[in-house]
């Protein structure tokens, strides 16, 4: 996915397409502009693989999301006090939040990142 994210980059500002964000994971990116490139030759030849995967990654991604949370609770839960230290807990309670509203509930062992 990152090679075809990079190659279009390249693509786009060869042709002067000035209506792209960038700074979209492979994945949205493959996802989102990927109807664009299709039917250019370079990129065709992976059109049914890329366009499947990207699909099924954006489908997974609220899942992906929940197991970092789980990850990240289950550590807190079993390391020392002095490694809960270091987690940058705002930035992992604005994620929490950002997850929720988007209407999703966080995994129950990801609680103890709110504290």
């Amino acid at each position: 996915m990152k090679g075809i994210k990079s190659a279009a980059q390249v693509y786009f500002i060869a042709i002067g397409k000035v209506d792209v964000y960038y700074t979209k994971t492979p994945d949205e990116f493959v996802y989102l502009y990927g109807c664009h490139l299709w039917s250019v030759p370079f990129f065709s030849t992976y059109q049914g693989s890329a366009a499947s995967l990207s699909e099924y990654m954006m489908l997974l991604q609220p899942g992906r999301e929940a197991v970092s949370f789980a990850a990240r609770g289950a550590l807190m839960a079993t390391v020392s006090p002095e490694y809960c230290k270091i987690l940058k807990r705002d930035e992992i309670r604005a994620d929490i939040a950002k997850y929720e509203a988007s209407g999703r509930k966080p995994p129950p062992i990801a609680e103890i990142l709110r504290g």
